[in-house]
């Protein structure tokens, strides 16, 4: 047992020790609130578009999409970079493993939000989104058919979420690819 009394932190000292315990709590599901803010995005371009309105309330929240994003991923890069074996746990728990795609979902749902804004980030970003989320599906349906570890109990809503972002590859694939990749991520969504 430790004596609280003889142990003589600084405030700043404290506050680094706070914020270093912290990152290694932070959640992938965080990524999830991307998906949110993008999807109102997109959403918000395609009433902008229907309706003919003359203000452009799309380019601030995807501002605000993009800002989540980076800060998010800024975040997670340090918690990867300090406290990889908390990435790891993440990874091999049932429920939290599903919200990895939310990563690669996210940059699928930008590609789609600059699909009409500037084709060539709209394609490169769903070039590595569409690499990252293929890689991504066959590790945790591998994990899902190998891992003894996995109980009925288990499964819930969350397991939605990698099979998501394969149907969605094809919005703006269509555009980027020949439509057989389209074809083929769209196949594998909707036979899961």
């Amino acid at each position: 047992m430790i004596d609280q009394s003889s142990i003589h932190v600084s405030t700043g000292d404290q506050h680094k020790v706070d914020v270093r315990i912290r990152l290694k709590y932070m959640p992938v599901s965080f990524f999830a609130a991307v998906l949110g803010l993008t999807g109102a995005t997109i959403a918000l371009q395609r009433a902008e578009r229907l309706l003919g309105l003359p203000f452009a309330i799309s380019g601030i929240a995807l501002i605000l999409s993009l800002t989540a994003f980076l800060s998010i991923a800024t975040i997670y890069a340090l918690k990867t970079a300090r406290h990889f074996d908390a990435v790891k746990r993440e990874f091999a728990h049932p429920v939290k493993i599903n919200f990895f795609p939310t990563i690669s979902i996210s940059l699928l749902l930008f590609s789609i939000a600059f699909l009409r804004l500037n084709y060539d980030i709209s394609r490169y970003v769903w070039i590595v989104g569409t690499i990252a989320h293929l890689a991504l599906t066959i590790a945790i349906l591998s994990a899902w058919m190998q891992r003894s570890t996995l109980q009925i109990q288990h499964i819930n809503p969350a397991w939605f979420i990698p099979v998501v972002g394969n149907i969605i590859v094809p919005i703006a694939g269509i555009d980027h690819a020949p439509a057989e990749v389209s074809w083929f991520f769209f196949s594998v969504g909707l036979i899961f």
